[in-house]
């Protein structure tokens, strides 16, 4: 899955607009989308609140607590998204088309209206590995809980969590690196990915049994997670989550994806971003000038400015009769 197309009315913390995240010349949702702006402008809300419209509908978790995405005095307030499914999710929710709108209205009174089936069921599934798309959110926070505990690894026990900015669903970074240190295909596509991803940073297996094993090479020798700088931790989290859930064909939020590299890096890094996963689409909140300059046309949503592009008129009205 891709998003084509976002657009918001009356959502607390970001201004009424419309985005296209297609290429012009190709018809193609973008596979990398850079949100930027000036402080306060909304870039870590446009994020979480296509999340949020996403869970809205088909929840992997909780549903949003509607009073959080509307603005004040204000009784509703809508997403729309545009999606572009594989032929795999078509099938899975028996979809004539390859692309789905979605509406969510978030409302303080009233019931919004239910959503097709098909499109549900699609966005709802959420499986580990790489023959099914799902959402992945990378807050600006992300740190790895030293004892590696709180969570499993399977599927049922990560979807909750997956959606959400909670900081426990990081926990399964110690646990998933202790299990590559073994070696093996998995370790070798985690190394890939990790290299793309952090330029002093390399994973080799340790074949050991501790619980933080010696298998990140650096300029100084072979190093635990525990003795990794910043912005190496950060690339495992990325990585490690990579692996362990299977991204391709996902749609992976990122806020901050820079946090702590080197900026001479951070060109390079964009490219590294689409290495998560096959057919990966990221959508990712910055002010890096780095980042920016490395995106190509059409790739930049600015926020606190012109719209990033007409993504058409949002479809029907809020639910009290507010004009749209």
């Amino acid at each position: 899955m891709k998003l084509r197309k976002v657009a918001f009315r009356g959502v607390r913390g970001l201004a009424d607009g419309s985005y296209d995240l297609t290429d012009p010349r190709s018809g193609e949702p973008h596979s990398l989308v850079l949100v930027t702006g000036p402080a306060a402008s909304g870039k870590t809300r446009f994020l979480e609140a296509v999340i949020a419209a996403k869970e809205w509908i088909a929840p992997y978790g909780g549903r949003p607590v509607a009073a959080t995405w509307v603005r004040p005095a204000e009784t509703a307030a809508k997403v729309a998204l545009t999606w572009q499914l594989t032929p795999d999710e078509q099938a899975y929710g028996a979809l004539r088309e390859s692309t789905a709108e979605t509406e969510s209205i978030f409302t303080t009174v009233g019931a919004s209206l239910p959503e097709d089936d098909g499109v549900v069921a699609v966005l709802r599934r959420y499986e580990h590995g790489h023959a099914s798309g799902k959402l992945e959110y990378f807050p600006a926070m992300r740190p790895i809980p030293s004892h590696g505990l709180g969570t499993g690894l399977s599927a049922f026990e990560q979807r909750p969590l997956r959606a959400s900015g909670d900081p426990r669903k990081f926990s399964t970074v110690v646990r998933v690196v202790h299990e590559l240190a073994a070696g093996g295909p998995t370790a070798d596509y985690f190394a890939d990915i990790l290299g793309r991803l952090s330029p002093t940073c390399r994973f080799e297996p340790a074949h050991s049994a501790d619980a933080f094993p010696r298998c990140f090479q650096g300029p100084l020798g072979p190093r635990s997670l525990r003795e990794l700088s910043s912005s190496e931790t950060d690339a495992v989290v990325l990585a490690a989550t990579a692996v362990l859930l299977g991204l391709s064909h996902s749609v992976v939020f990122i806020d901050s994806p820079e946090l702590h590299a080197d900026p001479t890096f951070v060109p390079a890094l964009a490219e590294g971003l689409l290495s998560l996963g096959q057919d990966v689409q990221v959508i990712a909140a910055t002010r890096s000038p780095e980042l920016l300059r490395a995106a190509k046309p059409g790739q930049v949503v600015t926020l606190g400015g012109t719209s990033g592009g007409a993504a058409g008129a949002v479809r029907g009205a809020l639910p009290g009769g507010a004009a749209r």
